[in-house]
């Protein structure tokens, strides 16, 4: 869906967040790897922009963020 010109951008646009999302939640619960981040976490780090040392960077603001809400 992320990649289909067809789609709306803002729905591509809520596909890559949800994947990015559900991979830093997984991380967050101790999860060494997210089966849906397998499967399209390339895709929407390229639909968002992010190389993988943005991602990574990211991915461990929003770790540190859950926590900080305890």
């Amino acid at each position: 869906m992320i990649e289909d010109e067809h789609t709306d951008d803002l729905v591509r646009s809520l596909v890559a967040l949800s994947l990015l999302a559900e991979r830093a939640i997984r991380r967050y619960r101790g999860h060494a790897g997210s089966p849906e981040w397998d499967k399209g976490g390339e895709r929407a780090r390229a639909y968002l922009s992010l190389d993988e040392d943005e991602t990574a960077e990211l991915l461990d603001e929003l770790e540190e963020a859950l926590h900080d809400d305890q």
